[in-house]
């Protein structure tokens, strides 16, 4: 590893994170809790894949330290990687426990903790349709759920943009409202890319293209994190 990636990673490690409840931090990113553990390193340094002796509960534990779904036991799929999660499989499963949600045409048993979660794990999304709250996440206004982390992201996960309207998202004064409520950062509007839903934040742009030089850096982000994000912009063209 490259002393330049080590030196962003250390400034990383001293850059603070606020999560939302329900994620796991790793300054200064946020990841959804669901994501620790399952063998994909999504921590710039990889934390999130380093203390995985022991899984949570509804979770099986693979020989190289992941975690894995206890709903992908036994699914003729090797999801650990040494394949002992299709060890001594029955023939024919038994039927789903009373507390759990079958998905359609002989799919998996999932348990509660994992239905409207924000993860679809029915091949047909039928554990995340329908879902008037959530088991985690923020409720869409079509009944769907997301995780955490993409509230107040600056990008409308949802299909109409609430979770940018949301009422604990932070605003300024100098921010622009979209017809939503979504607030965005002056920095954001006639930048050539549509961030309300409805696309008015790019309306009559030209005379405020004249009036305004485009800013880069977020005023929400701490120096460090503005810092962080400009040598890894730099880093990756290199």
């Amino acid at each position: 590893m490259s002393g330049k990636l080590l030196s962003m990673l250390a400034l990383a490690a001293t850059a603070a994170a606020t999560c939302r409840p329900g994620a796991y931090e790793c300054a200064p990113q946020c990841v959804p809790q669901r994501w620790v553990c399952d063998g994909g390193e999504q921590c710039w340094g990889g934390e999130d894949e380093l203390y995985c002796d022991t899984c949570a509960e509804g979770y099986f534990h693979c020989a190289e330290n992941k975690c894995i779904p206890n709903h992908r036991l036994c699914n003729r799929y090797d999801d650990c990687e040494g394949g002992e999660d299709e060890v001594g499989c029955p023939v024919n499963l038994p039927p789903c426990p009373e507390d759990s949600f079958q998905c359609p045409d002989g799919g998996p048993c999932i348990l509660k903790q994992f239905v409207c979660d924000g993860y679809m794990d029915c091949y047909g999304s039928e554990d995340e349709i329908g879902c008037t709250t959530c088991n985690g996440g923020f409720h869409c206004d079509d009944d769907t759920c997301i995780y955490e982390i993409y509230m107040c992201d600056e990008r409308e996960d949802c299909p109409n943009g609430e979770d940018e309207a949301a009422d604990d998202c932070e605003c300024r004064d100098t921010d622009f409202i979209c017809e939503n409520g979504h607030c965005l950062p002056d920095y954001m509007v006639c930048d050539g890319k549509p961030h309300c839903h409805g696309g008015e934040d790019e309306a009559n742009c030209e005379s405020v293209k004249q009036l305004r030089p485009r800013r880069i850096l977020d005023p929400r982000k701490t120096q460090a994190q503005n810092s962080l994000l400009a040598k890894l912009a730099r880093f990756r063209k290199n």
